[in-house]
């Protein structure tokens, strides 16, 4: 919860306030930050929604595994998301690389919404780091978010 009451203040001190399909939010752009603790406890609702992605992505996370087994030095173990469609994905890919016997995750998210989303993503992404992490017998180093729309409605 920290992160993202940190989140949360830097967007009500920096954000711009703008209208958007008739709701009032606040936003910024382009912005990035690191993972550090996992302070916070998921209602069943939303950890119902964390195990069906992981349960839907679970093949991908495999071929990233068998990607980064062939070559742990590689850049291309990633998770793609759907961009197609009426709504695409928030998260467009997941980035997976081992250095120094380390794990290093990487989100690109074209859009957050730091209050209804944030926690969810984030255990999305650490479970999935977790499992990663297992399987190589190693730490998951870090976890970055890179965002291109951070807001919240007012």
């Amino acid at each position: 919860m920290r992160l993202q009451n940190d989140l949360l203040a830097i967007l009500r001190k920096h954000g711009k306030t703008e209208i958007v399909k008739g709701k009032k939010m606040k936003e910024l752009y382009g912005q990035s930050f690191f993972v550090t603790s996992y302070d916070y406890i998921l209602n069943k609702n939303k950890m119902d929604y964390v195990y069906n992605k992981i349960t839907t992505y679970r093949y991908n996370i495999l071929q990233v595994i068998k990607k980064l087994e062939k070559d742990k030095q590689t850049r291309q173990a990633m998770l793609m998301f759907n961009l197609n469609g009426n709504k695409p994905n928030c998260i467009v890919s997941i980035q997976f690389m081992i250095r120094k016997s380390e794990l290093h995750v990487f989100v690109y998210s074209r859009s957050l919404d730091v209050k209804k989303r944030l926690l969810q993503d984030i255990e999305i992404v650490k479970r999935m780091s977790d499992i990663v992490s297992k399987y190589f017998v190693i730490n998951t180093k870090s976890i970055r978010f890179f965002v291109g729309n951070m807001h919240y409605y007012v």
